[in-house]
């Protein structure tokens, strides 16, 4: 069959739609509010129609006029999950939280034979369960057959502690395939009630063995110091990941260091590996708890949108944004536009590259998702994960 046609809704700078690209489908349109997420968005993918829509004013009818189709076949989306994330306050009526019911509404307006929903495994305990309960309700107004699954990063070559939440609703008479996952006895009590059933799962490839370390995700960009930036490669790949990640790129993006005083440098520099103000003589302790540096033998966090959270392990810094694609599954080929950071009021208008890397889904989880969409569809992808499985469980854990 032809490739299978997508929109992106709360698009970001791509992640969702990189993963489903990847596996062979055809992006047809992208939706997005933030313009720094939208130049990102646009320099990325262009042969994508790409648009800056408050969700709120958008419909399945402008969607259908836009990407000239008089059906699509897939809606894909990752609502923001700030107000419920663990991360951030919690409040009920936070206009953030509406956005789920906004996705859903499209949904019920476009009727795509197949919809995708990504967002974060605390949506289940939030208010005791209540806002969960909310979106159940309204999928099953939707006349479509829901599946869900919270699934673990690093089963898929990310390098990081990440799980997503991701629904899958469909009305093609068929049940929901997923990508194999290895945590699934540990599904969040309330998941599978009322309307949600259990995923099937496609065999072509199993989860990662062994998990992705930091160091060989970023030990060839290491190299940088404090306050110095570089559009080269000075160092050689000395991982498969390396390798894969730098596809054919010859410049270097986003590869850029914060230019840290004197004494941020010494407390780095003095910082323990894997600890943070705890392990610094209390002179140099500050107020920031959540700032760690990094274990280059080990998996990151999961990326959030403040890369003061991760010190380099061999440099005196905080990571760079291209450190953080690299931890989260863009190639090198992927450059982030608009301001690399920002301060006081502009933090809630503004979308800094930081801040869409860390609300971005990784491409690899992304495309281990989309694989299994193409398995119910029997779309064959042209590069499938399970090759590139493949080729980081064939290779060795770089010392």
């Amino acid at each position: 069959m032809s490739s299978p046609t997508v929109v992106d809704i709360f698009a970001g700078a791509g992640g969702l739609s990189e993963g489903f690209k990847q596996a062979g489908f055809n992006i047809l349109a992208a939706y997005e509010f933030h313009e720094d997420a939208i130049a990102t968005y646009t320099r990325n993918h262009p042969n994508t129609l790409v648009k800056q829509k408050d969700i709120k004013l958008l419909t399945g009818k402008e969607i259908l006029r836009d990407s000239k189709q008089k059906i699509v076949d897939i809606l894909i989306g990752g609502p923001p999950c700030q107000g419920f994330s663990t991360y951030g306050k919690k409040k009920f009526n936070d206009t953030r939280n509406s956005l789920i019911q906004e996705y859903l509404r499209i949904v019920k307006e476009l009727q795509p034979g197949i919809f995708v929903l990504e967002n974060v495994p605390g949506l289940f305990k939030l208010y005791e369960g209540r806002y969960w309960t909310k979106i159940v309700e309204t999928m099953k107004t939707l006349d479509y057959d829901i599946y869900a699954a919270v699934l673990r990063a690093a089963d898929y070559a990310v390098p990081q502690l990440r799980k997503r939440l991701f629904i899958i609703g469909t009305n093609l008479g068929q049940p929901a395939i997923f990508p194999p996952f290895s945590n699934e006895k540990e599904a969040p009590e309330g998941l599978y009630t009322n309307h949600v059933k259990k995923p099937s799962k496609f065999v072509d490839f199993t989860p990662m063995k062994r998990d992705i370390t930091i160091k060989e995700a970023i030990n060839d960009l290491g190299f940088l110091r404090p306050g110095k930036k570089s559009d080269k490669y000075l160092k050689e790949p000395d991982s498969e990941y390396q390798k894969v990640l730098r596809t054919s790129n010859n410049r270097l993006y986003n590869h850029q260091a914060v230019r840290h005083s004197k004494r941020t440098i010494e407390r780095f520099s003095l910082m323990e590996i894997g600890k943070g103000n705890d392990s610094l003589p209390k002179e140099l302790q500050t107020n920031r708890i959540s700032t760690r540096k990094l274990i280059p033998n080990a998996m990151c966090r999961t990326v959030t949108s403040s890369p003061e959270d991760f010190i380099h392990y061999k440099q005196p810094r905080i990571i760079t944004v291209r450190e953080m694609a690299r931890i989260q599954t863009f190639p090198d080929r992927y450059e982030f536009l608009g301001p690399r950071t920002t301060g006081g009021l502009n933090r809630r208008t503004s979308c800094v590259q930081p801040q869409q890397l860390g609300n971005a889904v990784p491409p690899f989880l992304a495309q281990a998702v989309a694989e299994g969409i193409t398995e119910m569809i029997k779309f064959d992808p042209a590069n499938k994960m399970s090759n590139l499985l493949d080729r980081f469980k064939c290779s060795m854990n770089y010392n």
